[in-house]
């Protein structure tokens, strides 16, 4: 429970005053610095912190060890060390899903390519690999009776 600070001081238990900052519901006299985390994907927004007392109120979390911050702190798939790739962007940070300032692309072999011997392989039928969110035809390697290629148009998925 979060409320408005006693008269000149941080507040507690939730106590309305007419002055100093916010407080928790807990007054244990400990007090701890907590960031926001809107999208709740335990990575704290780069937003200035609040002191709670005890506990972090809801919304926000403790720093984390690595110190790591989200560089979008409304939607859960963008954070620092995403891994999975995406077609479309995000807003607004765009192709930048894992925070680290570098858009990346899935798939960055064109040809010419070939199935490797235990028929894997993607690469782009084309000389340039497409930019995130354009579409090209990707080639894949199956194994049937024996090593098969597929090609599929799909867009370029990024993070």
């Amino acid at each position: 429970m979060n409320g408005a600070g006693g008269s000149g001081g941080a507040g507690a238990g939730g106590t309305t005053g007419d002055g100093g900052a916010g407080g928790t519901g807990s007054n244990n006299g400990t007090s701890i610095t907590c960031f926001p985390d809107a999208d709740d994907d335990g990575y704290p927004s780069a937003l200035e912190p609040m002191v709670f007392y005890g506990t972090c109120g809801e919304g926000y979390i403790e720093e984390r060890v690595d110190s790591e911050r989200d560089c979008n702190d409304e939607a859960g798939e963008v954070r620092p060390n995403q891994e999975r790739f995406f077609d479309v962007p995000s807003s607004p940070t765009g192709w930048d899903y894992n925070c680290d300032g570098v858009d990346e692309r899935e798939y960055e072999v064109t040809i010419p390519f070939s199935c490797s011997p235990d028929c894997s392989g993607r690469w782009w039928s084309s000389t340039q690999a497409p930019d995130c969110g354009e579409t090209g035809d990707l080639v894949s390697c199956f194994l049937l009776d024996s090593c098969q290629t597929n090609s599929q148009v799909m867009r370029q998925p990024c993070h």
